[in-house]
C-alpha cells in the first residue's frame, strides 16, 4: 500500500496535526506501507520523516502562509504583501500538486487543522479518483453562523471517513456543512498514557510553597485565551500560587505586558517552547493544570495533563467536556469568562480532596478512551481496509 498524507497546520508550525501523522506514519510503515508526507516545514516535521521511514517528503516553508510586510506605505504594503503571498501559494501548491502525482498513492491521509484546510488536495483528490479519510482536529461555533461552500461539502461528502475529535465536533461539522454525513467517526484523540504516566505517586505542594499551576500552550491570545487566564489569577492575589506559560507564540510580549499592567509579573515563568520531554518533566512538578482556550477540538495538553495525573481546570470548548466530567475529572467554565475561571481555580487550590479526586478518575477516563497504542491502530486499520477496498474495486 502507498500511503500520502497530507497535513495542513496552517496556524502554527507544530501541533495535534502533525502529532498524529508523526505516530501514524512509522506504525503504517512497519506494517508494510510506503509512506509519503507533504506537510508544513518545521524542525520536528523533518525529524518525524528522518525518524518514521518515510520515503518521499515535501515541506511547504512557513512563509507561503505569512509572508513579511515590504517596508512600503502601509495601504501599499497589504496589498503588496498579499499579492506575494498569494504568488508565492500558487507556485508551492503547483509543485505540492505534482509531489501528489508522481507518488501515486493508493490512499490519502488529510491531517486538517480546521475544516478549510487542505485546500489545495481537494482539486488533486478529486481529480485523481485517489481514495481518502479526513481528520479533522478542531472547529470553532464560528462555522455554523456561516455556509460552507460546494467545494467544502464535497471535500467532507466524498471522504471514505472523517474523524473528528468527539462527537460535539462532529455535530458543529455538519451544522456548518448544511447536511447530515454518514462518514463521520466522533473519535476523540489521543494520549500515550505509559509516557505520560507520573513515575510515582504525586505529592501536593506543601502548606508554605505556592501552588503550582501549568498552561501548556502557544501563546496565541486568539484561539489559546492566555490573555483571559491572566486576568482570572489578577482575581485570586490573596492566594499563594505560581503560573507556568509553557510555549511560545506571537502574543508573548502582549501578555508580558498584560502580566506587569495587573501585577502579577512576578508570580510568572515563560520557558518558551518546551518538547514533549519537558512537558512531562513540568507536568510531574506542578499542581494544577489549566486551559482557558477560546477555540479547540480536543487539545492533546489537556490530555497529557490528564494522563499524568494533574487535575485539571478547562474551558468548555469543543470536545473537551468529553473527557473532563464536570465536577468528576476536572472542572469546567465558560470561555471568555475569568470570574468564572477564577472561581473554578480557587475552588481546586483550596481543596486538596478535590483534586487528588478528579485526577484519579481522569487518568482513567484517558486510559479507556483515548490511550494511543489503541486509537493509532484503529484508524491505521481503516486506512488499510480503505486501500484493500480501492484496490478490490479496481480488480
Amino acid at each position: 500500500m502507498r500511503l500520502l498524507v497530507y497535513s495542513d497546520m496552517s496556524s502554527a508550525p507544530w501541533g495535534g496535526s502533525e502529532v498524529l501523522w508523526s505516530r501514524l506514519a512509522p506504525l503504517l510503515r512497519r506494517r508494510g506501507t510506503i509512506v509519503a508526507v507533504t506537510a508544513f516545514s518545521s524542525k520536528p516535521a523533518r525529524q518525524a520523516c528522518q525518524n518514521g521511514g518515510v520515503t518521499d517528503v515535501f515541506l511547504l516553508p512557513r512563509s507561503t502562509v505569512r509572508t513579511p510586510q515590504p517596508a512600503l506605505p502601509k495601504t501599499l504594503s497589504r496589498l503588496s504583501g498579499r499579492a506575494i503571498r498569494k504568488a508565492r501559494q500558487r507556485v508551492w501548491l503547483e509543485r505540492q500538486r505534482r509531489f501528489c502525482e508522481r507518488f501515486g498513492a493508493d490512499v490519502a491521509f488529510v491531517s486538517m487543522a480546521w475544516p478549510d484546510a487542505a485546500t489545495g488536495l481537494h482539486p488533486f483528490l478529486r481529480k485523481s479518483g485517489v481514495p481518502y479519510v479526513c481528520f479533522l482536529h478542531g472547529i470553532s461555533s464560528s462555522y455554523t453562523a456561516r455556509e460552507a461552500s460546494a467545494e467544502r461539502r464535497l471535500l467532507f461528502r466524498n471522504a471514505a471517513y472523517v474523524f473528528t475529535t468527539g462527537q460535539r465536533s462532529a455535530e458543529m461539522l455538519q451544522q456548518w456543512l448544511g447536511e447530515p454525513l454518514d462518514n463521520v467517526i466522533p473519535t476523540l484523540n489521543f494520549v500515550d498514557c505509559d509516557y505520560f504516566a507520573p513515575p510515582t505517586a504525586r505529592s501536593d505542594s506543601s502548606p508554605a510553597a505556592p501552588v503550582r499551576l501549568l498552561s501548556v500552550a502557544r501563546l496565541s491570545l486568539h484561539d489559546k485565551g492566555q490573555d483571559v487566564l491572566l486576568e482570572s489569577l489578577a482575581q485570586l492575589r490573596d492566594l499563594n500560587w505560581r503560573l507556568t506559560l509553557a510555549g511560545d507564540g506571537p502574543d508573548r510580549p502582549h501578555l508580558e505586558d498584560q502580566a506587569t499592567r495587573l501585577d502579577i509579573q512576578d508570580r510568572l515563568d515563560f520557558p518558551g517552547d518546551v518538547s514533549s520531554a519537558q512537558v512531562r518533566r513540568l507536568l510531574h512538578s506542578h499542581d494544577l493544570f489549566v486551559l482557558s482556550s477560546r477555540i479547540e477540538g480536543l487539545p492533546l495538553s489537556l490530555l497529557e495533563a490528564m494522563a499524568c495525573g494533574v487535575p485539571c481546570v478547562a474551558t468548555d470548548v469543543g470536545s473537551v467536556r468529553e473527557v473532563l466530567l464536570p465536577d468528576e475529572s476536572g472542572l469546567l467554565v465558560r470561555p471568555e469568562d475569568p470570574t468564572e475561571l477564577a472561581q473554578a481555580t480557587r475552588r481546586m487550590i483550596e481543596d486538596i480532596a478535590l483534586r487528588r479526586r478528579c485526577a484519579a478518575r481522569a487518568q482513567t477516563i484517558v486510559r479507556q478512551q483515548c490511550d494511543a497504542p489503541a486509537f493509532l491502530d484503529r484508524v491505521a486499520g481503516l486506512i488499510e481496509q480503505i486501500a484493500l477496498d480501492s484496490r478490490n474495486c479496481v480488480a
